[in-house]
């Protein structure tokens, strides 16, 4: 998934009001890495976050990222009945969702990956 987001990063720096990301594809890559795409949505939102807190990533990629990441989450999640929902994702997008609101913008990296250190992801 490390390419994953790396393509996203290349895209987002050429333009980030063109910006996209669609379901086809988070699928192509969880497919491709080999999880479910629930999984693929967790996967994604750590390496976002581990991203984010080595300063590989700035705040405005992550936030978009998984802003977009959240739109697609909700409309595949009310079109099928299983019920799966990614945790870990949704604790990320959550993190950065509180810094954004909480702080008037400014990123506590501490703060932001919490949840991933609760995962045991920092690595």
């Amino acid at each position: 998934m490390n390419n994953l987001v790396n393509d996203l990063q290349s895209s987002f720096d050429r333009s980030d009001m063109e910006f996209e990301i669609s379901r086809g594809d988070i699928e192509c890559w969880s497919e491709a890495a080999g999880v479910s795409l629930c999984a693929g949505f967790d996967d994604i939102a750590m390496q976002l976050a581990v991203g984010f807190y080595r300063s590989h990533f700035t705040f405005r990629f992550c936030d978009a990222v998984v802003n977009k990441m959240a739109g697609l989450l909700y409309a595949d999640f009310l079109a099928k009945e299983d019920g799966k929902w990614p945790d870990l994702f949704w604790e990320v997008y959550e993190a950065f969702d509180a810094t954004l609101m909480s702080q008037g913008c400014t990123v506590d990296q501490q703060q932001s990956m919490a949840a991933v250190r609760r995962h045991g992801l920092t690595g």
